[in-house]
């Protein structure tokens, strides 16, 4: 029934459309710039002489010597903007959305086509290939529209990623996601070129997500998120990769841009440090507002209110062609939250610690860059970027009586990672036929992890270390087109962990093949190694004799071998189909000996695994289909229908195979969105997802042996057999934005889980009330956020 009402909400919605077209523009006199580069997607080099212009319009302009355009008086609404070239053919930018508070600046890549002697032909092609040229399967081209589209998303990068086939979200509260049956931990996040530990608030060490990302949607140029075999050039990931890019700023004018919501109280600025400079400068800050949404009565579905703060900046600096050009980057946060079992509001509030404690949780992360691009002719550029990040954590933990007072300390950790990055690459592009791209990536680690608990009415040593190690990689890989439709990636990657001599060899290639102008076929396969989290090497085991040794020290590599075909085809000028299957045959992941524990699982739940004298030999494997049908926003709305079918199992130390933590075996998401006119300046829009999936596995809790041992004991008996029951989620969004002479206004109202579903999240152990208590995830929540462009 409450999926009727929403379908019904959608279908009244169209109904309402058809008797007009939002894609148009406006007629009411409002104007604005649009303005960009074209560039060769290979060289990085300027495209001149390429045509841009406006469809359905005499607007039009040639890019000069630079690559640069400007067409000015374009009409405030959607446009379609067409960029034609002789020597690269012809590509299509369909609604892109003109506001009068804000120049459209676009950066555009193009492929440089081979060239016959018999004619040339120009064809229209959309934009949706990878960012990355070396990408044929597996990737979402992410843009910001589509982060601030998709109801459910609140403007975060990961919660968009999850609505595309083989992304599955590990808790309602958090970022977290599962790619293809992985644990979240195998994902690489890279920024602007360099690799960079969590971008989350209260993201803990060796985790990859948290409640709120500190990645400022409004501050992301259009991304590449690969969910398998994936080429060369990244490593240390086993699951998937997000590979980000922070955008340019205005580089003629000055703008800014204010945001009240529930991400935060945002500032932005951007614009040129002269009008004679081709410069510019781009920063956000951001401060939590979560205490006023607390002050309302809204649970965040934890006994806390979560502060935080973050700051993004991005300074562009063009040299020119012979010099190269410049960017100083930037990207930090800090956030702390006092998690108190005795100030539960509510019963359902989730525990992110053990039952009857207070925990406290101070946390920062932050990475500051500069990245040099240099042409060394016509056909070879190389890019050097050195950045320093870190990320870091205070944590303690109070044990309370039976009456939740008189708190006493159990716990403290003050714990960093501190990396220093070099990420250098060459690329030559030999012919429009042949590209060869080589580079490493060195990165010194600076560990400094100290951690003590209280266990029997003693003091251990969980950690105890300060010292510094190396992670090298290196890779190579080249392309080639035998023609404009079958093209061939082959690479290889290296890397090495000094600490302990670990390295692994990582064969990759990939095949594209265009069938026909709608249709393709593509191949990709690899091997992926990851090594562990720091605080599993450094993890100390407590002797008779009161001394410490470090017995997963010497732990190698998880390593996978990936295999992914897909099929695409274009339905229509704006609906595609994807279909892709794929197999994982995972090795080497660190396991308990004659135990069914294995880091396979980390990341199932908010605890770091205390597990010593680990080896590597635990397998698995996952496999999958997996089913993609999107319309992009054409003529008032558009659609997303993703699925995946897929099966994910390990073999700990036992060499039993079992069901990983998060073998949910299916995910469903259905997302729509429309648009409607109101009056002449006003655009009203209604976007809707709904989510089925496979419930969460989880370990049962055997409460006679936890009530004898005062704290959780699980049941190993039956290991990740039983399912909570399946998930279901529907979120509404509404939105209205008006455009003026000089700024634009925009008013959001999203409703997460608008049926306040009853999703199970996880059992605890209450050793006060002696029972075991079903936690649920978040239930209806409203989030309004207010936003001005200026």
């Amino acid at each position: 029934m409450k999926l009727y009402s929403l379908l019904y909400i959608l279908l009244f919605s169209y109904t309402a459309l058809s008797a007009q077209d939002s894609t148009a523009a406006f007629s009411n006199g409002l104007t604005q710039s649009v303005r960009g580069q074209v560039i060769d997607k290979n060289s990085k080099l300027p495209v001149e002489g390429a045509v841009v212009s406006v469809e359905s319009t005499n607007l039009s302009s040639s890019t000069d010597a630079k690559g640069y355009f400007k067409l000015k008086n374009v009409p405030v609404g959607r446009q379609t903007i067409i960029i034609s070239s002789s020597s690269h053919g012809s590509m299509t930018l369909a609604n892109q959305e003109v506001k009068s508070g804000k120049e459209l600046y676009l950066e555009i890549e193009m492929e440089e086509k081979i060239i016959t002697a018999d004619e040339i032909k120009i064809v229209r092609k959309s934009s949706t290939k990878a960012e990355n040229e070396a990408v044929v399967n597996s990737n979402v081209n992410l843009t910001p529209k589509q982060t601030e589209r998709f109801a459910g998303s609140l403007n975060d990068v990961s919660r968009m990623a999850m609505n595309y086939a083989g992304v599955i979200s590990s808790s309602d509260n958090r970022n977290d996601i599962i790619i293809r049956g992985n644990s979240p931990s195998g994902i690489l996040w890279r920024l602007n070129g360099i690799n960079i530990p969590n971008p989350n608030h209260f993201g803990s060490l060796g985790s990859t997500g948290g409640p709120i990302t500190i990645l400022n949607n409004n501050n992301l140029a259009k991304s590449d998120f690969m969910t398998g075999a994936f080429p060369a050039d990244y490593g240390n990931a086993v699951a998937g990769a997000f590979d980000l890019k922070l955008r340019h700023g205005n580089n003629e004018k000055f703008e800014g841009t204010g945001m009240f919501g529930f991400n935060g109280m945002e500032l932005g600025a951007e614009g040129p440090f002269s009008k004679k400079s081709k410069a510019s400068y781009m920063a956000n800050y951001r401060y939590s507002t979560l205490g006023i949404f607390d002050a309302l009565g809204i649970s965040f579905g934890v006994a806390a209110v979560p502060q935080y703060q973050d700051l993004t900046f991005n300074v562009d600096i063009p040299l020119g062609q012979k010099s190269g050009r410049l960017e100083i980057f930037g990207v930090g946060g800090m956030s702390n939250i006092s998690i108190l079992e005795s100030k539960k509001k509510k019963e359902n509030d989730v525990s992110y610690t053990q039952a009857g404690s207070n925990a406290y949780l101070n946390s920062n992360m932050g990475v500051v860059g500069i990245s040099y691009l240099l042409y060394l002719n016509q056909k070879t550029h190389m890019r050097l970027v050195y950045a320093t990040s870190g990320t870091g954590q205070v944590v303690r933990t109070d044990s309370l009586d039976k009456d939740k007072l008189n708190p006493g300390k159990i716990y403290e950790d003050n714990s960093s990672e501190i990396k220093y990055s070099l990420n250098w690459y060459i690329n030559t592009k030999f012919s429009s036929r042949n590209s060869w791209k080589s580079g490493f990536i060195v990165d010194l680690y600076h560990v400094s992890y100290n951690e003590k608990f209280l266990s029997n009415s003693k003091w251990f040593t969980g950690y105890d270390f300060t010292g510094e190690t190396f992670l090298v990689q290196g890779y190579s890989q080249f392309q080639h087109k035998f023609t404009d439709q079958l093209k061939l990636n082959v690479g290889l990657h290296y890397q090495t962990l000094t600490m302990n001599a670990a390295y692994a060899v990582e064969p990759r290639a990939g095949l594209n093949w265009d069938l026909t102008k709608k249709q393709s076929l593509s191949l990709a396969a690899g091997v992926h190694s990851q090594i562990q989290p720091f605080s599993t090497y450094l993890l100390e085991t407590t002797l008779s004799d009161n001394s410490t040794i470090r017995t997963n020290e010497k732990l190698g590599f998880t390593k996978s071998n990936h295999l992914v075909l897909g099929y695409n085809i274009a339905i229509k000028a704006n609906t595609r189909m994807k279909i892709e299957s794929y197999y994982q045959q995972v090795y080497n992941t660190p396991v308990a000996q004659n135990s069914y524990f294995s880091m396979a699982n980390f990341g199932a739940d908010f605890a770091f695994p205390r597990v010593d004298s680990l080896v590597n030999e635990g397998k698995g494997r996952n496999y999958g289909l997996e089913f993609t049908l999107e319309r992009n926003f054409n003529k008032c709305y558009y659609y997303l229908v993703s699925a995946s079918l897929y099966d994910s199992k390990y073999s700990g130390g036992d060499g039993v195979e079992r069901n990983t933590a998060f073998n949910g075996n299916y995910a469903v998401n259905a997302l729509s969105g429309f648009e409607w006119k109101v009056g002449k300046r006003g655009v009203l829009q209604v976007d809707a997802k709904v989510t089925f999936a496979g419930g969460k596995r989880y370990l049962g809790i055997d409460l006679n042996r936890s009530i004898a041992a005062t704290r959780v004991q699980y049941d190993t008996t039956d290991i990740y057999v039983h399912k909570f029951h399946d998930y279901f989620r529907a979120d509404l969004k509404a939105s209205y934005r008006l455009n003026s002479k000089k700024i634009t206004q925009e008013w959001t109202i999203n409703v997460q889980n608008i049926f306040n579903t009853q999703n199970v999240f996880q059992q605890i152990y209450d050793n006060s009330a002696k029972a075991v208590k079903t936690e649920y995830q978040l239930g209806l929540f409203p989030v309004g956020s207010y936003k001005i462009l200026f």
